[in-house]
């Protein structure tokens, strides 16, 4: 801590091997349902941190963050009755579903007026593009994400009254891609796309009521 307490700052820095994680996947030449497999071992290096600051006894602000390297540390090699013995992603193939950069500045103050303690707060949050799958010739990028949510009202011990307006700037938040180009049991392929996108909820605006007991 600096400045009297009003500046706090959380690090923390880490190392972590994986040895025989689990893979699930799809093959319906072998079976219509998830084949899960041990996929050999991977490494994740990577720091996290926090700083808050209190700049006011009114208005605080707060910034986090995370950075991540996770990668495999050896060929991973998929067993099924097609690609037995082909290396389906190598040593240092980055893993699925790990940004490598987030990051989230929050900003709240606080106002009473009369016996009513009003809050006001913006969030913004950043995240890193990922890949969608482990598999080197079967994985499209997940698109990096802004996303800027909007509160206000009234927070009391017993109850409060909050006005909120998320994904202000109603960006298009696709959170997964799903691969649908597997032949089916049946033999038939899936038609539409060779992917699905699941997208976020768009802009939204609301009124949240919660009592504590």
């Amino acid at each position: 801590t600096w400045a009297n307490g009003q500046l706090r700052f959380n690090g923390a820095a880490y190392l972590i091997d994986w040895d025989d994680f689990q893979y699930a996947f799809l093959d319906y030449t072998v079976s219509p349902l998830t084949i899960i497999q041990n996929a050999g071992k991977a490494r994740t290096k990577g720091v996290e941190w926090d700083l808050n600051w209190a700049m006011t006894d009114d208005f605080t602000l707060t910034f986090a963050g995370s950075y991540n390297d996770a990668k495999l540390q050896e060929d991973f090699v998929r067993v099924d009755s097609a690609n037995v013995g082909v290396v389906a992603a190598p040593k240092g193939t980055e893993m699925p579903y790990v940004p490598e950069l987030q990051l989230t500045a929050i900003g709240r103050y606080n106002l009473d007026v009369g016996e009513l303690p009003l809050f006001g707060q913006f969030a913004v949050s950043y995240s890193d593009e990922s890949w969608n799958n482990l598999e080197s010739d079967n994985r499209v990028l997940i698109p990096s994400s802004t996303v800027l949510n909007l509160t206000a009202g009234i927070e009391k011990e017993k109850w409060s009254l909050t006005l909120f307006a998320n994904n202000v700037t109603d960006e298009r938040l696709i959170t997964d891609i799903i691969d649908y180009g597997y032949y089916s049991w049946t033999g038939v392929v899936f038609s539409g796309y060779d992917y699905a996108e699941v997208v976020g909820r768009p802009r939204s605006f609301g009124i949240r009521w919660a009592q504590r007991f």
